[in-house]
């Protein structure tokens, strides 16, 4: 089953912002939607996995909070 709803990541999520290795303003929806941002920006480049790889260690770098 997946989880479009995010009820099964809400508690992974608030452990991750508890634990300090996330912005508490961030929620399950933002997670979703830059996932599909990622998708659809790189769906047609030559190579999209390598592509999406780079642009998902990008959101991580400016999503982590700093140390």
């Amino acid at each position: 089953m997946h989880d479009i709803d995010g009820a099964g990541s809400g508690p992974l999520l608030q452990r991750a912002v508890r634990d300090g290795a996330g912005p508490a303003d961030v929620g399950v929806g933002d997670l979703i939607a830059l996932a599909v941002a990622m998708v659809l920006a790189t769906d047609h480049r030559a190579e999209p996995p390598a592509q999406a790889g780079q642009l998902l260690a990008v959101a991580v770098v400016g999503l982590s909070p700093a140390r």
